[in-house]
């Protein structure tokens, strides 16, 4: 089967007819950037190629969303950096709604509008990148996003003058942080990225990544 004929075969189901698949076909493999390699085979392409021509399939029938579940998953370092850009180029050019599955965050931060964080089939937390990874609303979603020192404090009194919380932590005072880097995430626990805070009572600094 060539690439054509691949990225055809939802048409083909679809009773569309030869002239319109043609036309349609062509349109699909431009988007990937795979204009000229109709007539090839699947062994003469790259893994990267491969992938492109799995979603020219996908996007040909014209879909309302486009469901990508671990796509990235089983190419190698190299091509998985480039297919990142490439989806995000080729969803961006067609306006598809796309659903992206995955379990590497890094994909997820830099490819996505909006991520939904799911743990054990319960959604945790939907936002923007920025949003989930600097206000995580659960202790799971600030331990699997990213990196966090998380603290266990008590919220006692704001500050009058600066209104810059007053965190006990163990029975004692913490040191006020600069009210811009705290990221007060949810409670009890406070998820705080960016803070290099001294601790009480002799215990090492303590530094987000």
């Amino acid at each position: 089967m060539t690439v054509a004929q691949n990225v055809a075969f939802g048409l083909r189901l679809r009773k569309v007819g030869k002239e319109e698949t043609a036309s349609r076909v062509a349109q699909a493999l431009r988007a990937v950037r795979l204009d000229g390699f109709g007539s090839r085979r699947p062994a003469e392409l790259s893994g990267g190629q491969q992938q492109r021509v799995a979603i020219a399939r996908a996007i040909v029938i014209e879909p309302e969303i486009l469901l990508l579940d671990e796509p990235l998953s089983n190419l190698d370092a190299r091509l998985r950096d480039e297919m990142r850009f490439e989806i995000r180029d080729i969803q961006s050019r067609t306006g598809i709604t796309t659903l992206f599955v995955t379990h590497d965050q890094q994909e997820a931060l830099t490819m996505c509008d909006r991520i939904a964080v799911m743990n054990g089939g319960k959604l945790e937390q939907i936002g923007t990148p920025v949003e989930v990874y600097d206000k995580a609303a659960t202790p799971f979603v600030a331990g699997f996003i990213g990196r966090a020192n998380s603290i266990p404090a008590t919220l006692a009194s704001t500050a009058a003058a600066t209104g810059a919380p007053q965190l006990l932590h163990e029975g004692q005072p913490l040191p006020p942080p600069v009210a811009d880097e705290l990221r007060p995430a949810f409670r009890p626990m406070r998820a705080c990225r960016r803070w290099c805070a001294r601790m009480p009572s002799g215990s090492q600094d303590r530094k987000a990544a």
